[in-house]
């Protein structure tokens, strides 16, 4: 398991031409980081479960509701953390929500 801390290659990551947030674009991630597969699948994997989530709770609170604007808000905090440059794999994560169909993921990328 991957227990050093990762350089910020945001600004390779921006030059990249990934297709987006699929199975090609984690495999070009993962070797380019030299990430353990496991691992780097499982952040995927959880990238892709909170901008699923993220894109239920926007719907809900664009239609008023009050714990879907909350929990929109709670996946947005989440997603916000995991992009900061101390976040270990912040690049691979950013990559990802970069590679979203959703707008505001891509804005928060």
């Amino acid at each position: 398991m991957f227990s050093g801390k990762m350089p910020d290659l945001s600004e390779k990551i921006d030059q990249l031409e990934l297709p987006g947030n699929d199975l090609a674009s984690f495999s070009i991630l993962a070797s380019l980081f030299c990430l353990p597969r496991i691992e780097s699948r499982c952040l995927w994997n959880h990238c892709l479960r909170l901008i699923e989530k993220g894109d239920k709770a926007f719907e809900k609170y664009q239609n008023g509701s009050a714990a879907g604007k909350k929990e929109f808000e709670m996946i947005v905090l989440e997603m916000n953390e995991l992009i900061q440059p101390p976040s270990e794999f912040s690049a691979t994560v950013r990559a990802c929500f970069r590679g979203s169909s959703s707008k505001w993921v891509r804005e928060i990328a």
